[in-house]
């Protein structure tokens, strides 16, 4: 277990300032969000969903309103040596992609009518 004598004293004073912060609530909720994700991406910027019809901001979001002004997301990364979280994340992606494929009736893949044959 890791304990605080075990860091070095600047990184005691981080993790002191980052318990003491007012917005520990949200980076907390920033780290569940991207669960056990070891390589977590970094995002800076904002966006906004407008209404084509209208013109009329739907939603909005900025990573200045997140702590340290970033964004986190997870890596998605499906390779279990980079990321095990994530690659079990998807790791059922390959049996819908052969099952699509070879029974059809998925994923917009006819169930009748194809075949590999030429004509």
């Amino acid at each position: 277990m890791l304990t605080l004598q075990d860091l070095s004293p600047s990184t005691r004073m981080q993790v002191t300032d980052r318990l003491r912060s007012p917005d520990l609530g949200r980076w907390l909720a920033q780290v569940q969000q991207v669960g056990r994700c070891t390589n977590p991406i970094r995002v800076v910027g904002s966006s906004e969903t407008i209404d084509t019809a209208t013109g009329v901001v739907l939603r909005s979001y900025s990573s200045a309103s997140e702590p340290d002004g970033i964004t986190y997301l997870r890596c998605g990364n499906r390779r279990r040596a980079v990321c095990e979280s994530c690659s079990h994340q998807y790791q059922g992606d390959i049996f819908h992609v052969i099952m699509a494929g070879a029974a059809g009736g998925m994923k917009n893949v006819p169930a009748e009518g194809v075949c590999c044959t030429s004509r």
